[in-house]
């Protein structure tokens, strides 16, 4: 059965603090995907915002970044975070980066690429084919982000569809628990799908290293982390009226989850918001 689609919410606060000339820009087709660019100071100050400089928070979706440094140019492999997660990040570097929506990856070939072995880690792919060098020569080339962009779409436009995605099942329950922005469970899936929730389960965690209940509370976080950064004045002094709304059933839930996910409280949370948009009037 075909579901109806909904485009991926994507929220990485983090990515641009304390960075020079970040730019991104978001697309919804031929996929959803977030591309976005900085660079680095000579000097790296992780203490600036409270150790949040450059902290990954699970997002369900595969980045792939090509960085610039001495005039070397790395691929990096980003896989979701199950907990926030520094990442390791080299100084007076260019960065550019695109991040899939869940079930869409960059194709690597290489050994162990599956999307699964990235999961909740950050790789250096040491040996890249004269394809990806080349690819990355040509995006430093360019000063557009827009013409950036353009080499990465242009790349898939030349691949089949199953190269860059996940099995059409496990697409299917990405999509329904996107859309019910995490609260749904495996029983609705099971039911909505016409396979038992065994099988879907099995095959969602081979495909990604990580459960479908796992995703559901990733989704359900993102929906709420959206909401809040959305209206940060509306919920600075009553978060707690607002629970059910943004997806959970009791404040102790939520407040434990964000923290496991952020690594600081939703109040903090709105307080960096607060901060961070002071800084940037």
């Amino acid at each position: 059965m075909e579901q109806e689609k909904r485009n991926y919410i994507f929220n990485q606060p983090f990515f641009s603090l304390n960075t020079k000339k970040y730019r991104e820009i978001t697309i919804s087709e031929p996929f959803s995907a977030v591309f976005y660019e900085f660079e680095t100071e000579k000097h790296i100050n992780r203490d600036k915002y409270d150790n949040m400089f450059m902290v990954c928070i699970p997002d369900g979706c595969i980045d792939a970044v090509f960085v610039k440094m001495e005039n070397r140019i790395r691929l990096e492999i980003i896989g979701t975070p199950l907990s926030a997660k520094p990442l390791i990040v080299f100084p007076d570097a260019e960065y550019f980066g695109v991040r899939f929506q869940p079930g869409i990856f960059f194709p690597l070939k290489v050994k162990f690429s599956s999307i699964n072995s990235f999961t909740d880690t950050e790789t250096f792919i040491s040996d890249i084919s004269d394809e990806y060098k080349i690819l990355g020569e040509n995006i430093f080339k360019s000063e557009s982000l827009e013409k950036r962009m353009g080499f990465i779409l242009d790349f898939f436009e030349k691949l089949n569809k199953t190269d860059y995605t996940v099995n059409k099942i496990v697409y299917e329950m990405l999509n329904l628990i996107n859309i019910s922005n995490g609260n749904i469970d495996m029983k609705e899936i099971s039911e909505d799908l016409c396979y038992s929730e065994r099988h879907l389960t099995r095959l969602f965690n081979s495909s990604l290293g990580y459960s479908p209940k796992t995703y559901v509370r990733i989704v359900r976080f993102q929906y709420a982390l959206n909401k809040l950064t959305e209206n940060a004045d509306f919920y600075e002094n009553n978060i707690s009226d607002y629970i059910q709304e943004l997806g959970y059933s009791d404040q102790a839930h939520f407040q434990r989850e964000f923290k496991e996910f952020t690594g600081i409280t939703p109040k903090n949370f709105l307080k960096f918001l607060k901060s961070n948009r002071e800084e940037k009037i």
